[in-house]
């Protein structure tokens, strides 16, 4: 081999040390799109990284992993605020409705 396909052959060879066969197979049937992948896409799809597999070997967080969500009790509504803007909001959606009646008149 001379010139660009021993340098390629040499830079996947060097990138996929330590890469079992598993993981070079998994990367093969989990690439998908319509263009070769570059050495780094290559990896993560043998990682399992392409697909938007984590660490659990899913595409999501199982809940019981996830943090806590973080609550700022000084910006939430008390219940009596939070019905009061409620119906402020459904008196305005009354008001634009009939304003929007009277012009089709």
């Amino acid at each position: 081999m001379n010139g660009i396909e021993e340098v390629a052959v040499k830079e996947w060879a060097q990138g996929l040390a330590g890469y079992t066969p598993e993981m070079i197979k998994a990367g093969l049937e989990d690439w998908m799109e319509d263009w070769p992948p570059s050495l780094p896409e290559f990896q993560k799809a043998c990682r399992g990284e392409k697909s938007g597999k984590n660490e659990f070997g899913l595409d999501y967080i199982p809940e019981y992993h996830r943090a806590a969500p973080v609550v700022d009790n000084d910006h939430l509504l008390s219940s009596d605020e939070r019905d009061a803007k409620r119906e402020e909001g459904k008196k305005r959606i009354r008001d634009i409705l009939n304003m929007a009646k009277g012009a089709k008149k």
